[in-house]
C-alpha cells in the first residue's frame, strides 16, 4: 500500500464496487460525460476475465476510507496493448492522486508481463478537461488520436 499527501492507495476489492460507481458518475457529470454508468455496467466490465481487478484494478482513499479516485484496466485481447480508466474526485485534483494511481498501475502492468514482452499502455481523456490532459502530459503520455466523441486518445510505450 503506498501514501502520498493523506491518500492511501491499494487494488480494489468487491466491496468497493458502489462507491466507485459513485465516484465515476460524479467525475463523469464534471467533464460533461453525457452518460450515466450503472452498477450492472461497472460489474460486467470488471468481470471480464483478462481484468482480474483485485490485481490489476486501483482506489485511493482518504480518512475514514472514502474513495477519491479510481484506475481500472478495460478488456482487451491483445496482452501486449493495455487500456486503463481512471479518475480522481474532482474536488480533489492537483495533490498527486491522479500521478500515483497512474504510476502504480503502470508499474503493476508492467510486473504481471513477462520481462521480453512489449507493452504500450492507453488511456483517454475529455478533449476540453485541462487537469487530464495536464497529468498525462506529466506522465509522458503522448497524444496519438482522438476518438469519435471528441475523446483524446493517449499512448505510452513503456517498454
Amino acid at each position: 500500500m503506498l501514501d502520498f499527501w493523506r491518500v492511501k492507495h491499494r487494488k480494489f476489492k468487491w466491496d468497493d464496487l458502489y462507491n466507485m460507481q459513485a465516484l465515476i458518475n460524479m467525475i463523469a457529470e464534471n467533464e460533461d460525460d453525457p452518460l450515466f454508468y450503472t452498477l450492472e455496467w461497472l460489474h460486467y466490465e470488471l468481470s471480464q476475465p483478462d481484468v482480474n481487478p483485485t490485481e490489476n484494478c486501483f482506489v485511493a482513499t482518504i480518512y475514514g476510507g472514502r474513495i477519491v479516485g479510481y484506475s481500472r484496466l478495460v478488456a482487451g485481447d491483445d496482452p501486449t496493448y493495455k487500456t486503463v480508466v481512471a479518475g480522481t474526485h474532482p474536488n480533489m485534483h492537483n495533490v498527486g492522486i491522479g500521478r500515483a494511481l497512474i504510476t502504480v498501475n503502470d508499474f503493476n502492468l508492467m510486473a504481471i508481463l513477462p520481462d521480453e514482452q512489449p507493452l504500450t499502455i492507453a488511456r483517454t481523456s475529455q478533449i476540453n478537461h485541462e487537469p487530464s490532459v495536464k497529468i498525462l502530459t506529466y506522465a509522458r503520455y503522448e497524444q496519438v488520436g482522438t476518438s469519435d466523441n471528441d475523446t483524446l486518445l493517449w499512448e505510452k510505450q513503456v517498454r
